[in-house]
């Protein structure tokens, strides 16, 4: 008598055999991966969540850089004036909000609501991981593979190294983007897999979160792999003449990626538009390698992180290591290759496999990389190559997965479903992780990370409105400079802008040169003291003293003897510092001198170059003739009536039409009103506001909204509208599926 197969179970495998015990059900088997997870989570990463202290190391770019960031928003809630469309912190102002690297929006950023950021980071941090194990388990699991490979991804993920060291970097915006990818990548797959309603709405929900992401290199590199892989996709469905799949592969495709962008359209639309603006639409090719390049004894790094050295003990000479290694587990890397070996015959491991080559050949300085970065629209916005590298390492534990998914079809019968194999894998892939996690990711007090009490209270003690400038990077730490409760002139951020920095550059050389892109902003030669003077510098902060440089514009008022300086790069130290009252600092706003309109950026800076106070002529680009003001009078009086980081209202007495400037950075997303009713903004002096005040006494507001507010706010909500629509089409077939299946009838066709 013929025997008859064994019954398969839910997962679609084949029941167990005579002696062994029923396999788990599916529910029950993710709720036992989701424990593991978890419990290794806690032991790898739990001394994140150590109560009072904070990941602390001197590389790191959460002080040097997202404290500040992270400060103003938490003080701008507490204080009850909401998300920050606009920061004063650093720059002398510029963008909140929709600054990419701010990310105040971000959903996984939530705990710095509530918490000061020192409290927060620690949670933050391991929150990411947790959530990285769950991206690349998502991923496995759409990837077909079983419970034991799905479980090994998860693991690899979380315990990434390249994680470890993004993390170890204080990079916020860019862990982020790690994590989030896998699931990207898993709702892309899912999209072509099962075309439909259910599809887009997830590729919708992870697309918006990336977009929501400060790391938009990485998203956009990843667009391109994913594209292709949908574009051959389509391919192939068009070549069988597949057109039905092919018609629904590509509208939801088109849909989800349309509403992931719309979700982050208040983010993006923006950021678009003051991106033009940015030092990065001046970049060049060294700005894009950063002044160095990967050699071919980084591909060892691939063996063993380490073996080039470590910036935990120097060893390592381009101290960036977290940029170079492209380590992310010994385990996957060699599981990969089995995937390669073993699975050289499936079209989907030749995908990864081909994904997983090219993403390393363009970190490095080749042909094919300058090619890519001179031919492909958006390559020269971003700099350092070497980050292909994160991506490499995504795909590397993808092939892992897939690898210890053949060695567990090779090994069934020797082994009790193989997990002896998956169990071994996964315990030395944790072990690893743990032992680098303790390694790099160590803890401080959260006191170490903030500036000192003494400076503090000094800058707390005046409660003028005014601005601080300093000598050389250190000497004030920029991502102390929220905590301090001080508007730096200085200052350190990826997205900057163009005009200010020829601003900056002017000021401190005292020539006017078309600026480069760059990231650090700090002076050092102080060639133009009346351009500190119109930037309302009140406070000079030197590490040397300055009485026979500054003359008798400048007072020492108080010296920080052995104050902590956090020099990036060298960790805490202890310098002298000496603080400087500028006798003749300008208000944030005071009335033009002899007017000089220009015709361009380049011109205003010429004007601006030749003058040798900015008291007595101020620069404006475009005005108009009806805007040329009239005489002075000495009557003639303004007031700050109020100021808030993007709001403000001064009260002005003129007996004829005057220029006013606004010692606040110029942005596309000002907004003037005299009286109520609108007044045009003018770039001034290549940095500030400036606008025309008619006869008489006027109150005029200005008000910081990010460009094209409305259009970009109203493109969201639609998305959301559509996104919910589509979210109920999609609760509705599955329904209806159900239904269908409960009455033995065939489902619909889509």
């Amino acid at each position: 008598m013929k025997a008859k197969p064994p019954k398969a179970d839910k997962a679609g495998r084949a029941g167990a055999s005579a002696g062994e015990p029923p396999s788990p059900s599916p529910r029950r088997r993710l709720w036992q991966s989701l424990g593991i997870i978890l419990l290794l989570s806690l032991i790898g990463y739990g001394h994140l969540l150590t109560p009072g202290e904070v990941p602390y190391n001197r590389y790191s770019d959460f002080i040097a850089q997202h404290l500040t960031t992270k400060t103003v928003l938490y003080n701008s809630l507490r204080e009850g004036r909401g998300i920050p469309f606009w920061r004063n912190d650093q720059f002398s102002g510029y963008p909140g909000l929709t600054n990419a690297q701010t990310m105040y929006t971000y959903p996984l950023h939530f705990l710095f609501y509530f918490l000061p950021p020192v409290n927060a980071l620690g949670g933050t941090d391991y929150l990411h991981f947790l959530v990285a194990a769950l991206a690349f388990y998502a991923l496995g699991t759409v990837l077909g593979l079983g419970r034991w490979s799905r479980l090994f991804m998860a693991v690899a993920g979380m315990f990434n190294f390249k994680l470890i060291l993004a993390s170890y970097a204080g990079w916020l915006p860019v862990v982020p983007i790690i994590v989030w990818l896998p699931a990207l990548m898993a709702a892309v797959f899912y999209a072509v897999k099962k075309p439909g309603p259910a599809a887009a709405v997830a590729l919708a929900l992870v697309g918006g979160v990336c977009f929501h992401c400060g790391q938009i290199q990485l998203f956009y590199y990843f667009t391109w792999f994913g594209a292709a892989y949908v574009l051959s996709v389509l391919i192939r469905l068009a070549w069988r003449r597949q057109w039905l799949t092919f018609r629904r592969t590509a509208l939801w495709m088109v849909v989800g990626g349309v509403l992931a962008l719309s979700l982050a359209a208040y983010l993006m639309v923006p950021l678009a538009e003051s991106s033009r603006y940015s030092t990065r639409t001046a970049s060049s090719y060294r700005f894009f390698q950063a002044s160095r390049s990967m050699q071919p004894a980084h591909l060892w790094t691939f063996l063993y992180p380490e073996i080039l050295g470590t910036p935990l003990n120097d060893s390592y000479p381009a101290i960036e290591l977290w940029e170079d290694v492209g380590y992310f587990g010994i385990v996957p890397l060699l599981l990969a290759g089995a995937a390669v070996f073993f699975g050289r015959r499936k079209p989907r491991t030749w995908f990864f496999a081909i994904c997983f080559a090219l993403s390393v050949v363009l970190a490095f300085d080749t042909p094919l990389l300058r090619v890519v970065y001179w031919l492909v629209p958006g390559f020269n916005l971003f700099r350092i190559s070497q980050r292909y590298f994160f991506l490499s390492a995504m795909f590397g534990i993808c092939l892992g997965g897939m690898g210890l998914e053949e060695l567990i079809a090779r090994g069934r019968q020797g082994f009790r479903r193989g997990a002896v194999i998956a169990v071994v894998a996964i315990t030395l892939v944790a072990a690893e992780g743990t032992y680098y996690a303790k390694r790099y990711l160590t803890m401080a007090p959260c006191s170490k990370a903030l500036p000192p009490k003494e400076m503090r209270d000094f800058f707390a003690a005046d409660t003028s409105l005014y601005r601080v400038a300093s000598l050389e990077r250190p000497t004030i730490n920029f991502g102390w400079s929220a905590s301090l409760g001080i508007q730096n002139v200085s200052g350190y951020d990826g997205f900057n802008y163009r005009h200010y920095l020829a601003y900056f550059i002017l000021t401190d050389l005292g020539v006017a040169i078309s600026p480069q892109a760059s990231t650090w902003f700090y002076l050092r030669r102080l060639a133009r003291l009346d351009m500190l003077d119109a930037l309302n510098v009140k406070y000079l902060v030197a590490p040397v003293p300055l009485e026979d440089f500054l003359g008798n514009q400048y007072e020492l008022v108080t010296v920080f003897r052995d104050s902590p300086v956090f020099y990036f790069y060298k960790g805490l130290q202890y310098w002298t510092l000496y603080v400087y009252r500028n006798r003749r600092f300008m208000p944030r706003a005071f009335w033009a001198g002899q007017l000089l309109p220009a015709d361009s950026e380049s011109q205003m800076g010429s004007q601006v170059q030749g003058t040798p106070d900015l008291r007595d002529a101020t620069a404006v680009l475009h005005l108009a003739a009806a805007d040329i003001p009239n005489s002075a009078s000495p009557d003639d009086s303004l007031e700050m009536a109020s100021w808030v980081p993007g709001h403000m209202t001064i009260r002005t007495h003129n007996a004829q039409q005057r220029f006013l400037v606004v010692s606040e950075v110029w942005d596309p997303g000002w907004r003037g009103r005299i009286d109520g009713k609108p007044a045009p903004l003018y770039m001034t002096n290549i940095t500030m506001l400036g606008l025309s005040v008619p006869s008489g006494d006027h109150e005029v507001v200005l008000e910081y909204r990010p460009p094209n507010w409305d259009l970009a706010l109203g493109t969201t909500i639609a998305g959301i509208v559509v996104l919910l629509l589509v979210a109920g089409l999609a609760v509705a077939r599955r329904a209806a599926s159900r239904r269908a299946a409960a009455t033995g009838q065939l489902p619909g066709s889509d």
